[in-house]
C-alpha cells in the first residue's frame, strides 16, 4: 500500500485511541515476574511518548526487526522498512496528544507477553488544521530480546469512537 493510500484511509477515519475509564475498568496484571512487568509497562510508556512526539526514529527501536503494525482499513505493515514507511506517513499527516492506559498485562512465555490498552486524546490533522477526538482499544504483543528489552512484535488497534459523519 502506498503512503498516499494509507493517508487517505486515515483521513476518512481518524487515527484514534481508546478510553480506559469507559471500557477497561481497573488494571488486570497477570505477568508473573514483576521486573518483566515493569519493563513491559516502560516499553508501552516509551511507545506512548514516541507516538505523541511524532518522530518515526523514536518509534522504530521500540519494534522488533520483524515487527508488524496493523492499522484499521489497511493491510499489515511487516518489518522495519514497512513500519518506517507507515509511521512516516502517519506523522506527516497527524500530530497525536493521546494517553495510553494499560488494562491488562499477560506473560505468555518467558519472552512473550501481550498488553491490552485503551487510549484517549486528540489528533491534529495537518492537511486540514482540524483537531479530532481520539478513542481506541489496542493490543500489543511484545517479545523480549536477547538484550533483555521488551519490544513490540505486533501492534493492532481499533477505534472505539464511531467515525464522524
Amino acid at each position: 500500500m502506498t503512503a498516499a493510500c494509507f493517508l487517505a484511509a486515515f483521513a476518512m477515519i481518524p487515527f484514534q485511541a481508546s478510553i480506559a475509564q469507559s471500557f477497561g475498568g481497573p488494571s488486570t496484571t497477570v505477568a508473573k515476574d514483576t521486573s518483566d512487568e515493569a519493563a513491559i509497562r516502560a516499553a508501552l510508556s516509551s511507545y506512548n511518548s514516541a507516538l505523541n512526539g511524532g518522530q518515526t526514529a523514536d518509534v522504530l527501536p521500540l519494534y522488533t526487526p520483524d515487527g508488524i503494525f496493523m492499522a484499521p482499513y489497511t493491510p499489515s505493515f511487516v518489518g522495519q522498512a514497512a513500519v518506517r514507511q507507515a509511521y512516516d506517513a502517519v506523522f506527516k499527516e497527524l500530530k497525536f496528544d493521546v494517553r495510553f492506559d494499560i488494562v491488562e498485562v499477560v506473560s505468555m512465555a518467558p519472552t512473550w507477553a501481550f498488553v491490552r490498552t485503551n487510549s484517549a486524546g486528540s489528533t491534529l490533522h495537518h492537511s486540514t488544521g482540524k483537531t479530532t477526538r481520539e478513542a481506541n482499544q489496542e493490543l500489543f504483543i511484545l517479545q523480549k530480546g536477547n538484550d533483555g528489552r521488551w519490544r513490540i512484535a505486533r501492534y493492532s488497534f481499533s477505534p472505539t469512537d464511531p467515525p464522524a459523519p
